[in-house]
């Protein structure tokens, strides 16, 4: 009984022997076409990426500008209306409102480079720039002057107007027609084409505070 696994096993080794050693299998190495071809894929990818971070790059540049160009609007109609809002009535001669087509000036206790609630007297104008017209703002006191909004073009015209008690638009201030209104009930800058660029309705007293002796 105990040959049998022996017996097995020599005749097993025999069978190997008769059928003599396997043939070694060759390894296939990468040929200079697969090559060619890898190196043509590789190079198209990093393109279409290059490429599409570059529409990337450009679409953040373009959303980031009209959000500058948002922010900065909504900035300089918010120095204006802040102004105009806190304009104040005088009887002086010096500091009455006084206004026509291409400027007003007037008190107010909203002036940009002083202290809230301080009375300013501030200016804003319309002057020629190069290529259209821009707005400026002055306070003679502090030595401030700047330039707030450009419009360039043909049809860059502004122009303000000065809305009286009966609600009609008026392009001089102050109206022989209601000697006491000292203020006028808005303010707005039109277009050319009479399109309302900013509109500010006045918040404050339209007649002199009479407590104060600059007043009487």
């Amino acid at each position: 009984m105990s040959r049998a696994p022996h017996r097995h096993r020599v005749c097993a080794a025999l069978s190997r022997a008769r059928r003599g050693p396997r043939p070694l299998t060759r390894a296939r190495g990468i040929t200079i076409v697969e090559m060619l071809v890898v190196f043509v894929f590789a190079a198209m990818l990093s393109v279409l990426v290059i490429q599409g971070v570059g529409f990337f790059l450009a679409g953040y540049d373009r959303v980031a500008g009209a959000n500058q160009d948002a922010r900065n609007a909504v900035l300089q109609r918010t120095w204006f209306a802040t102004t105009v809002r806190g304009m104040v009535a005088s009887r002086h001669l010096e500091r009455r409102f006084k206004g026509d087509p291409r400027a007003f000036e007037c008190q107010t206790l909203e002036a940009l480079s002083a202290e809230s609630g301080l009375p300013v007297k501030v200016r804003w104008s319309l002057r020629d720039a190069e290529e259209g017209v821009a707005l400026a703002y002055e306070e003679a006191a502090n030595e401030v002057d700047w330039t707030v909004l450009t419009r360039a073009g043909p049809d860059a015209e502004l122009a303000f107007e000065y809305a009286d008690r009966a609600g009609n638009w008026q392009q001089e201030w102050p109206q022989s027609r209601f000697p006491r209104d000292f203020l006028p009930r808005a303010v707005r800058l039109v277009a050319e084409d009479g399109e309302t660029v900013w509109l500010v309705r006045l918040d404050m007293h339209f007649l002199p505070i009479i407590n104060d002796e600059d007043y009487s």
